[in-house]
C-alpha cells in the first residue's frame, strides 16, 4: 500500500479493533454492516494491516457508541442543545471514515492497477511466449517499474526462490488483488498455457473498454457529489440555525458554534465526495 500514513493507520485500526472487538454486542451489531468490498480489502491488505471485516465493523459501532455517550455526558454538564446534533454528526463521520479509509485505499489502487493493466499483460504475454517460462516473465514484468504491480511481483519471486510454486503464488496473488481486468487478463494466460493469435487484441480492447466506462461512471458522478456538498454546506446550517432561534438561543454566541461544525463538515464533504479519482488517467 502506498500511504504515508499508513503506520498511523494501522496503530489505530488495531487499537480500537483491539478493544472493541472484544464486546460482543458491539461484534454482534456491527456484523450486518460487513460488504463484500469490506471483505476484499481486508483480504487484500491482510498481510499489511493483520485485521478482519468484523474487527472495523466492531470498531464502528463502538466508535459511535462512544462519542454519543461522551455527548450525552457533555449535554448532561453543560445543558447546551448544540451538543446534541453535533455528537450525531461526529459519530457518523468518524465511523464512516474509519469504516470506509482501507476500502478507500483498495480502490484506490484498483485504479492504479487497472491503468496500467494493458501494458502490464502486453509485457506478460511478451516475456511469456519468449522464454515459455512463467518465471521469465514475473522477472520481466517485476524489473519493468509498474507501480505496485511491480514491487508484488518481485515478493513472488522472492517466494519462488525459496522454493514455492510460481502458477499457485501468482494465482493466488491474483485472486485477491483490485483489478478485475489484470485478474481476468493474467489468470486466462497462466490456466490456458497457451496464446490465441488475436488474444493480444482481445485483451487490448477489453482493457479500453474498462477504462472508458470508469472514466464514464467518474465523469457522471461528478454533478452529483457537488450538489451534496452545496447542499450540505447551505441548507444543514440554515436549519440548525433555525433549531437555535426556535429554541431561544437566537441572540446568544451559541451561534458562533455553527461556524467550526460548518467548516469542517464542508472540508470533509470536500474530501470524501470531491476526491481526486483520476489515478486512470493522468500521466
Amino acid at each position: 500500500m502506498v500511504s504515508k500514513g499508513g503506520g498511523r493507520l494501522t496503530a489505530l485500526y488495531k487499537i480500537l479493533s483491539f478493544y472493541f472487538s472484544k464486546i460482543p454486542l458491539f461484534k454482534k451489531l456491527g456484523t450486518p454492516l460487513i460488504s463484500k468490498r469490506l471483505i476484499s480489502a481486508c483480504n487484500y491488505y491482510r498481510d499489511k494491516y493483520n485485521i478482519k471485516p468484523e474487527e472495523i465493523t466492531a470498531s464502528c459501532v463502538g466508535l459511535i457508541t462512544v462519542t454519543l455517550i461522551s455527548g450525552c455526558l457533555a449535554f448532561t454538564a453543560l445543558r447546551s442543545l448544540i451538543i446534541l446534533p453535533a455528537t450525531f454528526i461526529i459519530a457518523l463521520l468518524s465511523s464512516s471514515l474509519f469504516y470506509y479509509k482501507i476500502i478507500s485505499i483498495y480502490e484506490s489502487e484498483a485504479r492504479r492497477l487497472t491503468k496500467y493493466a494493458d501494458q502490464i499483460t502486453q509485457d506478460f504475454i511478451f516475456a511469456f511466449k519468449s522464454s515459455s517460462s512463467l518465471f521469465n516473465a514475473l522477472k520481466y514484468v517485476g524489473k519493468a517499474g509498474y507501480p505496485v504491480i511491480s514491487d508484488k511481483f518481485k515478493e513472488i519471486i522472492y517466494k519462488v526462490n525459496l522454493g514455492d510454486n510460481p502458477r499457485l503464488l501468482l494465482e493466488k496473488f491474483l485472486e485477491t488483488q483490485p483489478s478485475e481486468t489484470l485478474r481476468n487478463s493474467l489468470l486466462s494466460i497462466i490456466r490456458n498455457q497457451s496464446l490465441d493469435p488475436s488474444y493480444e487484441r482481445i485483451l487490448g480492447v477489453e482493457s479500453h473498454r474498462v477504462l472508458r466506462e470508469e472514466y464514464e461512471n467518474s465523469t457522471a458522478q461528478v454533478e452529483n457529489k457537488i450538489m451534496i456538498v452545496a447542499a450540505s454546506s447551505v441548507f444543514l446550517p440554515l436549519i440548525l440555525g433555525l433549531a437555535l432561534i426556535f429554541w431561544g438561543f437566537g441572540e446568544t454566541p451559541v451561534f458562533l458554534i455553527l461556524i467550526p461544525v460548518h467548516l469542517i463538515l464542508s472540508l470533509v464533504l470536500k474530501r470524501r465526495l470531491l476526491a481526486r479519482r483520476d489515478e486512470l488517467f493522468e500521466d
